[in-house]
């Protein structure tokens, strides 16, 4: 192998350390570190609290954090400096070191100053002690270590935005347990220095930001000692830890916290694990708020705070409240102590005015350290004072887990009770809105109830239970579909009773429809429909009239006795039933029948037997009778103008034509004068004879 000469190894050591000591301002390499780029000097300013020292690069903040760490007297920020940012600093691009660092073993440097953000922001800071060996790990924070004893504030009016820090991932015994702790503004602040001052926070925010560490990790702090903080807030801000974990402080001991905030936050930890903090021990909390969602694998999880304890003055919980949605899901048999405001309360001096309104979420067969205000509480030593739990979910659920009894008014619910508004919406929803014409005023009802109305408007909540009542009373049914009884009514009107033999039926099916049935009695409208329907189709034509029959030849005939008489009736054969002489019935031997209509003939020796003078004959029908007068005339009386009748009429039962003879037969001459005028006639008719018959002689001659 080649060997490398000694004057090249030397030039390239030389590059290297050339290269470590000029501030490259291109993109940084991985590991870079903004410290490395500190500025010589700051802005301007003297360091007075009329004249503080002033802060508008990265380089120059990167500066305070160089000196602080320096440990070099002379160099290190002291409790009499004063700095104050003039420009928004973006710390994008480089790693972080925290202002007062970790300096081998237990010893730290602090900043002990006073630091105003004077309303800038600072964004896209990045610290990460991941990875790094245990002579390098510091406080994870804006700042690693604040130690104060100020009467003055210590930092404020102060935007940090889009943070990311993370603490050494694992806990060393040779370390106390500060070095693992992380907050975006401060892993850790102290009192200290002698005096009777502390450090005081002011009106400092973190926005959309991320926390993650081991122990005493926090969204603004991760452990806070003796502090006053004030105004404050978190949003948007995730915190992961493992025990001592909270949305706001890690762990809080002896502190005096007021006004502060945590909104939409998320909280993942372990154990002591809460929206605000994980552990409160001591001090006072007032006016917080926390909203989010608080989860725990672990005992001692809140939706305020995991574990409470009261110590050396004691503990007040004062105005505070959080909405967190709380889940916990333990990975091992114990017991979870989790609830909605507190997973534990060891012991407290007050809790007064304080509210847990989020979910407790969890699968636990044995509760009896789940609550919906507190997971467990001591026996004794605790006074809750008009604290109120969100009563709408989970009845299985107890206000203090391992509590089966206490004062209503310590822990009271905090909205009305809407078990009559629930009872109320069961029923009507219980409905078939399908069948009522104004279900919507039940709907409306329902939909003007506010869910979110509190104990004392608890008269209102009860006017929601009764305006729905109201409103399923007042129902009324849709009217029933008569569309079929009305296509079935207009069919029958469509109708003429007179062609059907009996219409009664489809009117009386009419008549019995009642307009008054609602959607539930479909059924009997329907069968009103068809019971018209079923008339209709049972309906009989009525057959076409048949015109009475009567007398068409032979009516009204003077026959003479002993002479046969013909009569014909337009009634068909086949309807034939009898003949009536002046209304009497006469035997089927006095008269013969013969088709061509009806022909009735009488016979001779019949008529002989009747008087002179007009007789009435009925031709009777299934259709009817056909009647008419005759008149029987003495055999020696011949009407004038008729020729003698010498024949009886042929009565053979056969043809129309010997009807038709034996009716002309019967016909006679009118009389038209006495027996002196016929012999006269005939005398005349004599002689013309004779005279013709001569006539007819001579011409027979002539021709010979």
């Amino acid at each position: 192998m080649r060997k490398i000469s000694t004057r090249i190894l030397v030039h390239a050591f030389a590059v290297l350390l050339l290269m470590g000591c000029i501030p490259m301002r291109t993109s940084a390499a991985a590991g870079e570190n903004w410290i490395t780029y500190a500025a010589e000097n700051y802005a301007g300013g003297t360091g007075t609290a009329d004249d503080p020292y002033q802060i508008a690069t990265p380089e120059q903040l990167a500066k305070l954090a160089a000196d602080t760490n320096s440990a070099v007297g002379g160099r290190v920020p002291e409790g009499t400096d004063y700095f104050r940012l003039t420009a928004d600093i973006d710390l994008s691009g480089k790693l972080w070191t925290p202002i007062g660092a970790h300096m081998g073993g237990n010893s730290m440097a602090a900043f002990y100053g006073h630091f105003d953000g004077n309303g800038k922001a600072i964004s896209n800071m990045t610290v990460d002690m991941r990875g790094r060996a245990v002579s390098e790990i510091t406080p994870s924070g804006l700042f690693g270590a604040i130690v104060a004893n100020h009467t003055d504030y210590t930092v404020q009016n102060l935007t940090i935005s889009g943070a990311k820090v993370y603490a050494f991932e694992t806990k060393d015994a040779s370390l106390d347990d500060y070095v693992n702790s992380a907050g975006v503004l401060a892993a850790c602040i102290a009192a200290g220095g002698g005096g009777n001052g502390c450090p005081i926070i002011k009106n400092c925010k973190v926005s959309d930001s991320l926390v993650n560490g081991i122990e005493k990790v926090g969204g603004l702090f991760g452990d806070a000692s003796y502090a006053q903080i004030s105004d404050c807030s978190i949003s948007g801000t995730e915190v992961t830890g493992n025990g001592w974990t909270g949305g706001f402080v890690g762990y809080g001991f002896l502190c005096e916290i007021n006004n502060d905030s945590v909104e939409d936050g998320t909280v993942n930890g372990t154990w002591s694990t809460g929206g605000f903090a994980g552990v409160i021990s001591g001090g006072t909390v007032e006016n917080c708020t926390v909203s989010g969602e608080v989860a725990a694998t672990d005992w001692r999880c809140g939706g305020f705070v995991g574990y409470m304890e009261q110590f050396d003055n004691g503990l007040a919980m004062k105005n505070c409240s959080t909405t967190a949605t709380v889940k916990s899901n333990i990975n091992f048999d114990g017991e979870p102590r989790v609830g909605g405001f507190a997973g534990e309360i060891n012991s407290a001096t007050e809790i007064s005015d304080c509210k847990a309104l989020g979910e407790v979420v969890e699968s636990y067969d044995d509760k009896n350290t789940v609550g919906k205000f507190v997971g467990r509480a001591a026996a004794d030593e605790l006074n809750f004072q008009n604290c109120e739990y969100d009563n709408r979910l989970h009845p299985e659920q107890k206000i203090i887990g391992n509590r089966t009894v206490h004062d209503a008014e310590m822990i009271r619910p905090y909205y009305a009770d809407y078990g009559a508004v629930d009872a109320a919406i069961q029923a009507a929803l219980a409905l078939n809105k399908d069948l009522y014409q104004n279900y919507t005023a039940v709907s409306d009802a329902i939909n003007a109830v506010d869910r979110s109305k509190k104990r004392d408007e608890q008269a209102i909540v009860d006017g929601y239970a009764a305006a729905i009542n109201a409103a399923v009373a007042a129902l009324e049914y849709k009217p029933a579909d008569y569309s079929a009884v009305d296509e079935a009514v207009a069919k029958a009107s469509g109708l003429k009773p007179d062609d059907y033999e009996d219409f009664s039926a489809v009117t009386n099916a009419i008549k019995a429809i009642e307009r008054n049935k609602n959607i539930t009695e479909q059924a009997v409208v329907d069968a009103y429909a068809k019971a018209v329907q079923d008339a209709i189709n049972a309906l009989a034509p009525r057959k076409a009239p048949v015109a009475k029959p009567e007398i068409i030849e032979g009516a009204n005939q003077s026959v003479e006795q002993g002479k046969a008489a013909v009569f014909r009736s337009s009634a068909e054969l086949r309807d034939f039933i009898k003949v009536l002489i002046d209304g009497v019935e006469i035997s089927r031997d006095k008269y013969t029948l013969t088709e061509g209509s009806t022909i009735v003939t009488l016979s001779g020796e019949f008529i002989k037997t009747l008087s002179v003078g007009k007789h009435t004959l009925s031709i009777v029908s299934t259709n009817g009778s056909a009647d008419t007068e005759f008149n029987v005339v003495n055999s020696s009386q011949e009407e004038p103008g008729a020729p003698a009748q010498t024949t009886e009429p042929k009565t053979s039962e056969g043809t129309a034509d010997v009807a038709a003879e034996n009716l002309n037969a019967n016909v006679k001459a009118p009389k038209t004068g006495d027996d002196t005028m016929r012999s006269m006639g005939i005398w005349v008719l004599a002689m013309a004879m004779g005279v013709l018959g001569f006539v007819h002689i001579k011409r027979s001659k002539l021709t010979k």
